[in-house]
């Protein structure tokens, strides 16, 4: 009769483990949750404190500066799209039209 209690206990025992184990991992994954969220809403944040900061930048130059400004990212631009690859970029991708 003991060892029938005893196997009853153990198999009960194995049967709450895995519950237990399951249980904990979702909560570590509504915590992970919560975090990434937090985390893409500073992210967020910041990108339109930059933009905010880039519109006061520009509100606060004369008219000239904005016109030099806005020709020489003009001239970057293009100077980045007639720049030459590099030799390992142009092996590797031969092929793209």
């Amino acid at each position: 009769m003991k060892t029938f209690l005893y196997r009853l206990l153990f198999i009960l025992a194995l049967l709450v483990v895995p519950a237990a184990v399951v249980n904990a991992q979702s909560k570590a994954s509504t915590v992970q949750k919560k975090a990434d969220k937090k985390k893409e809403a500073n992210i967020e944040k910041q990108k339109k404190g930059e933009l905010k900061g880039r519109k006061r930048h520009m509100a606060l130059q004369t008219k000239d500066v904005r016109k030099r400004m806005k020709k020489h990212s003009r001239y970057v631009k293009n100077q980045q799209l007639n720049k030459k690859r590099g030799f390992f970029y142009r092996l590797l991708h031969r092929n793209e039209h």
